[in-house]
């Protein structure tokens, strides 16, 4: 009998190692949730980070850096000046047909045989006499869109633009890309804007252009919380680094269709020697040229 058990003994001692013990277990199956679970984490973060990229990506268009001239040296200032205060403007309705949307606005094809160009960066001391001067002389209206500081500090000039017929609009305060601030920063480049504009023009703000043409959701949002309408071109052949008049009239002019937004800058000789033929040659093809209000007036 006491082989018997002692037989039956060893044979239970033999199988038991065969049998992975119950804590060996748990452990693996926790480092394989473990391991799962970071694999998880790793794909979700790397969706957030190719979404965030995305949005960038898709709401960003090009445009020309400040040139580099006196009156720009301070354009990156980090807007801690102190906020000129006034609540936001509402938007206008008398002679005006077309309705505030927070979508962005690249053309108007309603607007046969119409074509509105327009002007970034100024008001500058001594560049904006010379484009309106020739566009008095081609007896034409554009649309400026002027960055908040420069009224502020070229006031008269600012004035003789809205003075001799043609339209403006605001490009911020500093011709920072606002999508990338805090929405304090924004709301303060908004109200000084629109307290400038209305202190030195007379003017309530309608039209907005966003620098180098950037943007997301949530800016789109603001501009049209201040009754302003998202403004940007259909027609860029970037201007600002072109270094040969001819060749830059002529690809505008062979691009341009009718209810296209012409995107020029101030303060660049190219684009200064360029515009009286850009005028000539498009009027040439039959093209009227508008503000980009007149343009946005044309409706179904």
């Amino acid at each position: 009998m006491i082989t018997f058990l002692s037989e039956i003994l060893q044979e239970n001692s033999k199988e038991e190692p065969l049998q992975p013990p119950l804590a060996e277990n748990k452990m693996k199956d926790k480092k394989r949730g473990l391991f799962w679970s970071s694999i998880f984490l790793l794909i979700f973060v790397l969706c957030c980070v190719a979404m965030f990229w995305l949005d960038i990506i898709l709401y960003q268009h090009d445009e020309a850096p400040l040139p580099e001239t006196e009156e720009n040296k301070q354009h990156l200032a980090d807007g801690s000046q102190s906020l000129l205060r006034e609540p936001p403007c509402i938007l206008p309705k008398a002679e005006q047909k077309w309705q505030l949307t927070s979508k962005v606005i690249y053309s108007n094809r309603l607007a046969k045989n119409m074509v509105a160009i327009t002007f970034d960066d100024g008001p500058y001391a001594t560049w904006t006499e010379k484009y309106l001067a020739v566009l008095a002389k081609c007896d034409v209206k554009a649309t400026f869109f002027l960055l908040g500081q420069y009224v502020e500090k070229n006031p008269d000039v600012a004035r003789s633009i809205v003075e001799a017929g043609h339209e403006v609009g605001s490009h911020s305060w500093y011709h920072h890309p606002l999508c990338q601030k805090d929405a304090d920063f924004v709301a303060r480049d908004f109200e000084k804007c629109i307290a400038i504009f209305k202190k030195e023009l007379d003017i309530t703000l309608v039209l907005f252009r966003p620098a180098y043409g950037e943007y997301n959701k949530d800016l789109l949002q603001t501009i049209y919380s201040y009754g302003q309408q998202t403004i940007l071109w259909s027609v860029d052949q970037k201007d600002w680094q072109a270094t040969d008049a001819k060749q830059l009239s002529k690809a505008i002019i062979n691009t341009v269709k009718s209810g296209d937004i012409v995107l020029l800058h101030e303060a660049r000789q190219t684009t200064l020697d360029a515009l009286p033929m850009i005028i000539e040659e498009l009027q040439k093809k039959g093209f009227t040229l508008v503000t980009v209000g007149e343009l946005l007036n044309v409706v179904e």
